[in-house]
């Protein structure tokens, strides 16, 4: 908790692999920051729990966004479901955003479309290096029409 706190961030992200790790959450939610809570690998009891250890450890729920997200690299469109960020906003009453790992842009675009206040992309120089995210990735002229295309 003394590392985190010497980082003096403005903003946690807290991925979704580590939503049931209550110690991380209260740590985190010590710290009274924005936090970003990625969701993909939870239900939304998991999700529910989370946002109760985070605001009990001291974060205003204001403070708290929730990322909707596939966790396929890259991820099929099929298997993308953005109302889920619907479901999320309408339950816990908070901002949702998009955590993105199709190929290309066309998937964050709908997100904003749809609400979403944060999209994540991964963005890479070269999507043919080896590794699990670079196929998934943006390369920097796409992060550029992405940008121009919220703004």
């Amino acid at each position: 908790m003394a590392f985190l706190k010497s980082l003096k961030l403005d903003l946690i992200k807290i991925p979704s692999g580590e939503i049931t790790n209550l110690r991380l959450l209260e740590a985190c939610g010590g710290q009274n920051k924005n936090i970003l809570l990625s969701t993909a690998m939870c239900n939304l009891a998991e999700i529910n729990d989370a946002i109760k250890v985070i605001v009990k450890s001291g974060t205003s729920k204001n403070k708290i966004t929730l990322l909707h997200c596939t966790t396929e690299y890259p991820a099929p469109f099929k298997d993308i479901n953005l109302n889920a960020m619907k479901t999320m906003q309408q339950k816990f009453k908070l901002p949702v955003g998009y955590s993105d790992h199709t190929e290309g842009i066309a998937i964050s675009l709908a997100a904003v479309a749809m609400g979403a206040t944060v999209i994540e992309k991964h963005i890479t120089t070269d999507r043919t290096l080896p590794g699990p995210d670079h196929r998934a990735s943006i390369e920097p002229d796409e992060f550029a029409q992405l940008v121009k295309r919220n703004s």
